[in-house]
């Protein structure tokens, strides 16, 4: 396992803590999912059933991003702490996603009304009221 004093200044990054889905990549081309937990520019914590070993390259589909690649630098299963091979930007991680041409379902758009009458009926008072 290694020591984070071997990386002192990965652990001096300001990390951001949730919860997202990804795949992590072996080297053997097997992919599996893992959750994202934290992430900073220069690496992740991630959380998932398989087991890595310390040393391990991987590769995490980062949502915005894309592939990344990267090694597992220690374990306690079931998370693992992946340092990247490049840097990475986490707003881009964390910014909302849509896929070109995806258009939101007609019950998720806002509705705007742009002139409001109401008719008589919804002039009236209740029937009853509740204190």
């Amino acid at each position: 396992m290694s020591d984070a004093a071997d990386h002192p200044s990965d652990r001096a990054q300001t990390r951001l803590n949730f919860f997202l889905g990804t795949a992590i990549s072996r080297a053997d081309g097997e992919a599996v999912p893992a959750r994202i937990r934290n992430l900073s520019p220069g690496g992740m914590m991630v959380e998932l059933g398989e087991r890595l070993a310390v040393g391990e390259p991987v590769e995490a589909e980062l949502r915005g991003i894309g592939p990344v690649s990267g090694i597992v630098v220690w374990a306690r299963a079931p998370r693992y702490g992946v340092r990247f091979d490049q840097p990475v930007d986490p707003d881009i991680v964390l910014r909302p996603q849509s896929a070109p041409g995806y258009a939101a379902p007609a019950f998720a758009k806002a509705i705007v009304v742009t002139s409001r009458k109401l008719t008589e009926a919804a002039r009236k008072p209740p029937l009853f009221r509740i204190d």
